[in-house]
């Protein structure tokens, strides 16, 4: 086969493009599966910690990677597609993992967590139900409260009892907001979560309603559902969204990722002033 620059040219018959983000989240079961067998991943690692009472079983394939840690008391069930627990992560007591299922390295899945068809990614925090979602790497979602059909970016914070429905109570089409053409948009589905952009955050007991729209580095805290399109650096809720400073949020970023040994590179801040500069000349607060 042909090479060029080094590099071997294949050829590819069966592409999936993603249009949306939705794509990814319906359908982020099959990619998981497709992925990891693609991948070859598969087995229980001798350098795994894995007790005699967890639970291990199911149709399809499993996989635990080195130093990986299952307590006792946990379930991971592959009956339904793959579940894959890579090296350093641990699955705490009681927390079941329903395949497709991916657990990113050095991530913790919290006691009695209920996780299904999700991929959550390097060094997240996860716990109480997830389901169809993508979290990026370094994300927390540690407590109890439902995240569904839900696209969350890396270094987000959702608070304890945060909660997002991720379909409407009249099961129509849900609408989004659009960033690009900054309008809503109908989006063909009837289950879509929250979207939210990265070093995002929530308090405690937060309510985002179905298809909500949450841009980079917000604060987002207060009662009764969200607004469903908040822009990026914005701060409270629905009774009033002000500006978040860059420099506040910058300080906030640091301290937050000191704590898991990382630093705010020169380039991704450089990024988020940007991200701000052209907020600035926006339309101004959601919906």
């Amino acid at each position: 086969m042909p090479r060029f620059d080094g590099l071997e040219r294949v050829e590819v018959t069966d592409i999936q493009f993603l249009d949306r983000l939705w794509d990814l989240t319906s359908n982020v079961g099959r990619y998981i599966d497709d992925d990891a067998s693609a991948m070859g991943i598969r087995g229980v690692s001798d350098d795994a910690v894995v007790s005699a009472h967890s639970v291990l079983a199911g149709n399809h394939f499993m996989a635990v990677g080195p130093h990986a840690v299952v307590e006792a008391g946990a379930v991971l069930l592959s009956d339904d597609g793959p579940v894959i627990v890579e090296a350093d992560a641990r699955v705490m007591a009681g927390a079941i993992l329903r395949g497709p299922c991916h657990i990113g390295r050095g991530a913790h899945v919290r006691m009695g967590a209920r996780i299904s068809a999700t991929s959550a990614g390097e060094q997240c925090r996860v716990g109480g139900e997830i389901s169809n979602s993508v979290l990026l790497a370094f994300t927390n979602k540690s407590h109890d409260g439902y995240l569904g059909n839900s696209y969350i970016g890396a270094w987000c914070n959702l608070g304890a009892d945060t909660n997002t429905s991720n379909l409407r109570n009249d099961y129509g089409e849900v609408i989004l907001y659009n960033e690009h053409l900054r309008q809503y948009e109908p989006s063909g589905q009837q289950f879509v979560g929250l979207v939210m952009g990265d070093h995002s955050r929530s308090g405690i007991n937060t309510m985002f309603n179905t298809g909500t729209v949450v841009g980079l580095s917000c604060n987002i805290f207060g009662a009764g559902y969200q607004p469903r399109h908040i822009p990026s650096f914005s701060w409270g809720g629905l009774e009033r969204l002000v500006d978040y400073s860059p420099e506040k949020a910058f300080t906030s970023m640091r301290e937050m990722m000191a704590r898991r040994g990382e630093t705010l590179s020169p380039e991704e801040e450089g990024v988020l002033r940007e991200v701000y500069e052209r907020r600035q000349g926006g339309t101004g607060n959601g919906e």
